[in-house]
């Protein structure tokens, strides 16, 4: 219509990534392979085997549609989100020098003047609305931080109370849409087949500080799904997954700022937590808890530095019995970041850690550093 606007804007990006041990993706890593002999082929890598990579896959476009108030829609403001960029998969079609575009977001919103919004299509999960600064391939992923993109239906109510902004948020997702799970290997995604959708939701309350434009921001989050298959897994066909947890963003002083989540849950594969074990050989669901935590410092408007780590700690008693299982990830990192105008340059160090069931534990040492112009 002739109030309907088209705005274009992305960003190219460059990633250096060098590792002292492999991972179990060079690019997109979610845990380190164990250095032990008698590890599986898929599990294994030889001690102090690195790997070096570059990539332009996080080079981002996005269109931006802005359908203004239409009458139709008792006023509300209709806008839209085309995302995409090429961090695909090293399968397939897409190579590293012929990838292939991912949509990362792609929504219509409508928002009414009661503080009302409804967003369908493809956007972030509800539940761990917060993310790390560095390891944008997989944003630490298994390494403490969880949620995804999925294909969701997201109502929110925001309405300013007291001081501050209250936030209630409810969504209908699709489950299965991250993990793909298929347990008995009959061509229908688990997720699909239990015939209801992921629900999440969140309530969240953000309050001014005396920090000079900045708020406090504290929220309490979960989520509930099933996965259904045809043949029974040690007797059991229908398999739960549920989280809970909790987000904090506290600015401390005008260049101080702490953020971080903390959550607990079971069968996670499909938020990316449980270090992707999420049912057990014997049907058994896997159960974990982590989070992670970062500060930043801004020491001026050309260059903040960054302190945080994370951990994704499924339970190792009696339902991770069975080598070569994950029991534990941890990570720490420093970083870097450097802002010249639309120019950033970013130089990171993240140690990486993962233990074992029944072979030796694993460690990785990862410096990567990126650069990005924003246009």
């Amino acid at each position: 219509g002739e109030n309907s606007t088209l705005k274009f804007s992305g960003f190219l990006r460059t990633d250096v990534i060098m590792d002292t041990n492999l991972m179990n993706n060079t690019i997109v890593p979610f845990w380190v392979r164990s250095p032990d002999p008698g590890a599986p082929a898929a599990v294994r890598a030889r001690p102090d085997e690195g790997d070096f990579s570059i990539d332009p896959r996080l080079t981002r476009l996005v269109m931006e549609f802005d359908g203004g108030t239409p009458p139709s829609l008792s006023y509300a403001k209709l806008t839209g989100r085309l995302e995409t960029d090429f961090d695909t998969a090293n399968s397939g079609p897409s190579t590293e020098s012929r990838q292939v575009p991912r949509i990362r977001q792609a929504f219509l919103r409508l928002a009414w003047p009661n503080d009302v919004t409804v967003t369908a299509g493809q956007s972030w999960d509800v539940i761990s609305p917060l993310m790390p600064s560095v390891q944008a391939h997989s944003v630490l992923w298994h390494f403490g931080n969880l949620g995804d993109r999925r294909p969701q239906l997201i109502t929110a109510y925001e309405p300013m109370l007291g001081p501050g902004r209250l936030s209630l948020t409810g969504s209908l997702g699709q489950t299965g849409a991250v993990d793909n799970n298929d347990l008995d290997g009959n061509g229908t995604i688990d997720g699909a087949q239990s015939g209801s959708p992921m629900l999440q939701g969140r309530t969240g309350y953000a309050m001014p500080l005396w920090v000079e434009k900045k708020d406090a921001v504290f929220g309490v989050w979960g989520h509930h799904s099933s996965e259904t298959t045809s043949t029974a897994i040690m007797g059991e066909n229908r398999f739960p997954s549920e989280s809970v947890g909790a987000d904090l963003t506290l600015p401390l002083t005008k260049a101080l700022t702490l953020k971080g989540e903390a959550w607990r849950g079971r069968n996670l594969p499909d938020v990316r937590g449980g270090i992707a074990q999420g049912v057990d050989a014997w049907g058994r669901l896997v159960g974990s808890e982590g989070g992670w935590g970062e500060l930043s410092y801004k020491f001026s408007d050309r260059y903040t530095f960054l302190v945080g780590s994370g951990v994704d700690n499924p339970g190792n008693g009696d339902v991770l019995d069975q080598a070569p299982a994950r029991t534990r990830n941890q990570v720490r990192y420093l970083a870097n970041r450097f802002t010249f105008g639309r120019f950033e340059v970013g130089v990171d160090w993240l140690h990486f850690e993962t233990e074992y069931k029944g072979f030796h534990d694993a460690s990785d040492d990862r410096f990567s550093l990126f650069s990005t112009f924003n246009f």
